[in-house]
């Protein structure tokens, strides 16, 4: 059987020499309920400073938002970009949250995320990008965190793809202690590739594994593939084990690709990202 092609975008700086980043800490977990009146940002990211979690990730399911404005992917018409966002999209009235993930970290100092989700609107069910300082809780959301003290994401210049985007920096020493990995993965990397070695470089027998990104395009194990430059991802259900029997990961995943599709499912092996992946590998 013929093994199809690796999809690449190409993108417009030099490759950065390291193709995934990490940075480690000694895991924290919080469950709470997001307010209704607050944004996005600040109904995740004030419950995760009180718990001690400078970076990490939040699984979210539920409730609804208004207003509410998203991005989906799109190709960049600026050679400064290989891919960039839509115009934003402002559905009227309430819209019902369905499931997303959001990574915490910060920018220019201050608790920032990047959240991709599933929704349903008036004109149906849509994914994407959510933007969290112009989206309201309108209903409680059910929130569940992994995270840590020790390790945050930062925003910070990447000259590979020209934008500013989450990178794992250590903050502290998470000793012998359960371990959080907050993983950046560059573009046209395998997304499961990095995974592993990241694993394998850090000692991690078993993990879950979850986050948010990009991929070109996407190829799933039951056969179906997805042909879009660029997508919007999530990852909300992963899993990795590395033994003396080899290794085994499982990602499953929810995209929306450029025309506004959305796809679910388990990944095949060797799907590339295509501006990045932000993910947290939580130790067993």
């Amino acid at each position: 059987m013929s093994v199809p092609a690796p999809r690449r975008l190409r993108q417009p700086g030099p490759a950065r020499p390291e193709r995934w980043l990490a940075a480690g800490g000694a895991v924290r977990e919080a469950a709470f309920t997001l307010a209704p009146g607050l944004t996005l940002e600040a109904a995740i990211t004030g419950p995760l400073r009180r718990a001690g979690i400078t970076g990490g990730v939040v699984a979210l399911s539920g409730g609804a938002l208004w207003p509410f404005t998203y991005v989906t992917p799109a190709l960049s018409a600026d050679p400064r970009y290989a891919a960039f966002y839509s115009a934003p999209h402002t559905p009227p009235g309430r819209t019902g949250f369905e499931r997303g993930v959001a990574i915490l970290g910060e920018r220019e100092g201050a608790p920032f995320i990047h959240c991709h989700a599933l929704w349903r609107e008036a004109q149906g069910r849509r994914g994407g990008h959510v933007m969290p300082q112009e989206t309201v809780v309108r209903e409680p959301i059910a929130a569940h965190a992994f995270g840590t003290g020790d390790a945050l994401f930062r925003v910070l210049p990447d000259a590979e793809t020209n934008f500013s985007l989450f990178t794992p920096v250590a903050t502290g020493d998470a000793g012998p202690a359960r371990r959080l990995l907050l993983l950046k993965v560059q573009p046209n990397e395998p997304l499961d590739g990095a995974i592993l070695a990241a694993c394998r470089e850090h000692g991690i027998a078993s993990a879950s594994v979850h986050g948010v990104g990009s991929l070109v395009g996407a190829r799933f194990a039951d056969g179906r593939e997805v042909a879009s430059p660029a997508t919007e991802v999530f990852l909300d259900r992963g899993r990795v084990r590395l033994g003396p029997d080899g290794e085994d990961i499982a990602l499953d995943i929810a995209l929306v690709a450029m025309d506004g599709t959305l796809h679910e499912g388990r990944l095949a092996p060797g799907n590339p990202v295509c501006i990045t992946g932000e993910l947290c590998v939580v130790e067993d």
